[in-house]
Formats: structure tokens, sequence, C-alpha cells
């Protein structure tokens, strides 16, 4: 099960987040504001039996992720909380007929604790953000490039663990670079991410 509280947390146009562009509102693009996720954005069971050297897996979901392709970015464990252990590195790239726009990633966990955990994650994203919206029918020009810089540090600790869940509590700061052609509208901002954090049996509430 995937649950948010934001559709009572949040405005109808989302929250805001610096250099965010690719969702809209009401038909108009957004420009650092994310829409808010559902209050379900995963809601289903599944049944595994194993015989022999076969698995069988059968399941149904009211509300779930497409049976074929990606995890959606709201059901990965490390977009709805720091991820468990381990280091990652990601590439993407997406293209459009104004341009190719590369994305890198990297991010890690370090247990610090029996109870806490240190997160980081550093990221480079080239946006268009000064040119994104929709453009008349006929009309193409390619877009400006900006290329943006994240590193955010955070610490999650698991205070209490009980047999209905582990609760805890976490934090993080990031810092931005931002490109000469952005530095007029941005300057230096800089981002607090304040949560609590809810485990079940595998389950995971997140609000922030």
């Amino acid at each position: 099960m995937g649950l948010s509280l934001e559709p009572f947390t949040l405005k109808k146009i989302g929250s805001p987040q610096v250099f965010q562009t690719g969702e809209t509102f009401r038909q108009a693009p957004l420009t650092d504001y994310q829409h808010p996720h559902d209050l379900f954005m995963g809601l289903g069971a599944d049944h595994t039996r194993t015989k022999g050297a076969v698995s069988y897996l059968v399941g149904a979901d009211v509300v779930g992720s497409p049976t074929l392709g990606p995890t959606p970015f709201m059901d990965r464990v490390q977009d709805r909380t720091p991820p468990r252990h381990g280091w990652m590195f990601a590439f993407g790239q997406k293209r459009e007929i104004h341009g190719n726009f590369e994305a890198y990633l990297f991010e890690a966990t370090i247990k610090a604790s029996t109870r806490g955990t240190v997160y980081t994650r550093a990221e480079s994203v080239d946006k268009d953000i000064l040119d994104a919206g929709f453009h008349p029918r006929g009309v193409f020009h390619r877009h400006r490039h900006s290329q943006v810089g994240a590193v955010t540090i955070g610490y999650l600790s698991n205070f209490l663990q009980r047999r209905a869940g582990t609760f805890g509590a976490g934090a993080d700061v990031t810092g931005y670079s931002v490109p000469l052609n952005l530095q007029d509208s941005y300057g230096s901002p800089v981002s607090y991410h304040v949560f609590i954090h809810y485990s079940l049996r595998g389950q995971t509430t997140h609000a922030h």
C-alpha cells in the first residue's frame, strides 16, 4: 500500500519545490511546484506460492502500477524515504523535439547506529526551465539549457519499535549549484525537509 497525506496538507497547486518542472495544474505548466500525490498511490494485495523451483505470483490492485514497465517514482522506496542501505548511481536522458536533456544521480546510505541512518544524494540535471510551457502549434525553437546541481545530506532516527510498526523522524538539508542564466531569478537557494516515518510490515507511510 502506498499512502500520502498530501491531499489534506497541501494546497491544490501542490508543494513548493525549487527548479521543479514537467507537471501541470489546471492545464497550465507548473514551475517550482510539484502537484500533490493521491491519498492512495497503491492499494492492493498479492500472494506468492513456491512449488519446487517455480514460484507463482497472483495479485490484484484497486490502485496500482502498470503490469509492464518500471516502478513509478512514488512507489520506489528511495523516493518516499531514504534508501535502506547501499550505494546507487543513475543516468537518464529526456529526448524532446526541442532538445535532449541529461541527468545524473548518486545516492548513498550509511548505518550510523542501530536506529540511526545517514543518507546523502547528489544530482546534476539539465533543465529547460527558462522555456518551460506550451508553444503555439507549428512554432519550433530549441530550449535554453540550465545545468542545475543539488547536494542533500540527512539523518533518519527510528526512535520507537513496536509490534504495530516502527516510528521514526528525520530531516535533511539541500544546497544548490545555480547556473549563470538562472542566478538573477533564483540566487543561492537552500531547502530544508523535516518528516515523520512509519513502517508496518514492509509498508511505509511518509509525511512532512
